[in-house]
Parts: structure tokens; C-alpha cells; sequence
């Protein structure tokens, strides 16, 4: 009979453990299923001649909630094409590169909604 309880007991204890492994409890929470964020171009304007825009490698960029004078919420760096990619909540945020040297930058604005990216151009200047 003590044998037959234990086995009761032990068949129990598994089927919760079963159960809590299945719906997910201690786990990290999964990724969101749509992400949102922004995708962006960091180009130079002006410059030596042809003087035409063109894409900006390894800028430093910051993403401000609200205006530039906004918290940042996340950080990332051109790649070698001048592109970016954030991923950020739904809102309005202010892409805002870091200048260093001589250099004039123009922040550029993205309203993010649910499920999808914002695109921006950012525009940087060298004098």
C-alpha cells in the first residue's frame, strides 16, 4: 500500500512538473511576436565634391524617446552600407548621431507603431 501511494504521489509531482515545463514557467519570456523598431540609412551630405549624399559607415547613434533631449532607449552603430536597425517599442522616438570632430548632424524624427519598423534617413554633414 506505501508503495502504491509513493507511486501516486511521484506520478503527480511529475504531471505539475510536466505542466509548468509546458506553459513556459522559469523560462526567459519569448522574443515579442511582432518587434517593432527602426531601420535606418546614416548618409553624408555635402562634403568633397561629387557632393552628393552617400551612405556613412560606424556613426554612433542614439535613440531618444520623444525630442533629442529625450531619454536614450537604445544605442547602435551604422555598419559598413551606412544602415542601421533598433529594435524599440511602439511610440515616437529621435534618431540623434554622434558627432565627433567637425561635423554637423540632423536628427531625424520615427513614429513606431505596433508590428512594424519606421524608416529614417539621418543626415550628417561634414564641414
Amino acid at each position: 500500500m506505501r508503495i502504491m501511494r509513493l507511486v501516486v504521489v511521484l506520478s503527480a509531482v511529475l504531471a505539475v512538473v510536466t505542466a509548468l515545463s509546458a506553459a513556459g514557467c522559469g523560462s526567459s519570456p519569448a522574443p515579442p511576436a511582432n518587434p517593432s523598431g527602426i531601420i535606418g540609412l546614416m548618409v553624408e551630405v555635402g562634403g568633397p565634391p561629387p557632393g552628393s549624399p552617400r551612405p556613412m559607415p560606424h556613426v554612433e547613434i542614439e535613440v531618444r524617446q520623444g525630442d533629442k533631449t529625450g531619454d536614450v532607449v537604445a544605442t547602435a552603430k551604422s555598419k559598413v552600407d551606412g544602415t542601421f536597425t533598433v529594435e524599440v517599442p511602439p511610440g515616437h522616438y529621435t534618431v540623434v548621431p554622434i558627432a565627433h570632430g567637425d561635423a554637423m548632424v540632423i536628427a531625424a524624427s520615427a513614429n513606431v507603431v505596433p508590428g512594424k519598423y519606421a524608416h529614417v534617413v539621418v543626415r550628417f554633414s561634414v564641414r
